[in-house]
């Protein structure tokens, strides 16, 4: 609702899994991706999953979405 916001930029290099955290501490997220700045939106060839930032006791954190 506008009360939190976090900008990161990550580059993702071609046939290579990239992973980046955010701590927003609220809970709506958007995520998109572009080619380059600028350039067009890339939303329908992406794939992306959220996972919860806590980890259980194994070390291993719970996907919230995809």
């Amino acid at each position: 609702y506008g009360s939190a916001y976090a900008d990161a930029d990550v580059t993702v290099l071609p046939g290579q899994l990239t992973s980046a955290e955010i701590n927003l501490n609220a809970g709506h997220l958007r995520i998109s991706a572009e080619a380059a700045p600028g350039g067009t939106a890339l939303d329908d060839k992406m794939f992306y999953i959220v996972y919860e930032a806590k980890k259980d006791l194994e070390g291993r954190r719970r996907e919230v979405t995809r």
